[in-house]
C-alpha cells in the first residue's frame, strides 16, 4: 500500500500493522461464490505475488460437501497451474 493511503487509513502518527498482501489458504465455501480468480504461473507460494497472471476463472458454483468449485473458464482444459489468487471483487452474471 503506498504510504500516503496507509496515512489516510490511520489515525495520525499510527502505524497499520495488517499486512495488504498477507496470503492465506481459502477452503472451497460458499464465500468463493461469484469470485474471480486469477490462474497464476507460479509453482510455489513463494512465487505466488512474483509471476504473472494467465488468466481469470469465475466461481459459478461451490459444492462445500465435496470440497469443489465450478468455474467458468476463457480456455478448455487445465489451467497453466495450480495456485490462484482471491480477491475482494465479485461480479454476478445473469
Amino acid at each position: 500500500m503506498p504510504k500516503t493511503m496507509r496515512l489516510l487509513c490511520c489515525r495520525a502518527g499510527a502505524q497499520s500493522v495488517a499486512d495488504p498482501l498477507r496470503l492465506q489458504a481459502v477452503r472451497p465455501g460458499t464465500d468463493l461464490l461469484h469470485c474471480l480468480l486469477a490462474i497464476t504461473y507460479a509453482t510455489s507460494e513463494t512465487e505466488l505475488l512474483q509471476q504473472n497472471v494467465a488468466g481469470f476463472l469465475y466461481v459459478r458454483e461451490v459444492d462445500t460437501a465435496r470440497g469443489i468449485i465450478s468455474c467458468l473458464a476463457p480456455a478448455p482444459g487445465d489451467p497453466p497451474g495450480k495456485l490462484l489468487l482471491q480477491g475482494t471483487f465479485k461480479t454476478y452474471f445473469e
